[in-house]
């Protein structure tokens, strides 16, 4: 495996990662409709920081997702250190029957274009949604943040699954493009998280 190679593999592994983090917390403390009738039970703490755990880590993945390519002469592995590369990578993967070098080469061009383009759209959301949060709560106890119990840190309704939506999109993508075949994020870790909740409930 060669270096290109083990950094995209690495990438995909940390957003899928970032993702199984996001859908836990979705299946366990957001989309459970059976949470409402634990409040009065002795599990009400434990739920709360549950929540709180799995938020702030949560937020952490996906702001580290956002960091420079460059901080302090150490490079991260980023979205900005994936597209500011993509343009000098080659593909890995052979052509089919029906494809050539040539037809690789120009459906590559296509995707790096889109991948910028789906960056540019994570950012957007990052930057108006979540990036607050990393120098007021995250990273800092900020006082007037904390003094004013102020919300920072939240998508709005929904908009976490769009950010998702682009973040798989951009992982296959980028696979398919230079490795080949998609990345699908490990779906399973909502079934395990409606498991533990199965447990919970008995």
């Amino acid at each position: 495996m060669n270096n290109q190679n083990e950094i995209i593999e690495k990438f995909c592994e940390l957003c899928d990662k970032t993702y199984q983090v996001w859908i836990t917390k979705r299946t366990i403390c957001d989309d459970n409709l059976k949470l409402e009738g634990l409040n009065d039970s002795k599990c009400v703490n434990f739920l709360n920081y549950i929540n709180d755990i799995l938020q702030e880590y949560m937020l952490l993945q996906i702001i580290k997702l956002h960091d420079p390519e460059k901080q302090f002469n150490h490079e991260n592995l980023t979205l900005e250190y994936i597209v500011n590369h993509i343009d000098k990578w080659e593909p890995l993967r052979e052509p089919s029957p029906k494809e050539s070098f040539e037809k690789i080469a120009k459906n590559i061009d296509d995707n790096i274009s889109d991948l910028k383009e789906l960056k540019e759209d994570l950012d957007d959301l990052f930057i108006k949604q979540i990036k607050p949060a990393r120098m007021k709560i995250l990273c800092h106890n900020d006082l007037e943040t904390n003094l004013e119990n102020s919300n920072l840190g939240e998508f709005k309704e929904n908009s976490d699954k769009t950010y998702f939506i682009k973040l798989q999109n951009f992982v296959n993508v980028l696979h398919e493009s230079f490795i080949g075949g998609q990345y699908p994020f490990f779906s399973i870790a909502q079934n395990e998280a409606e498991a533990f909740l199965a447990c919970l409930m008995k």
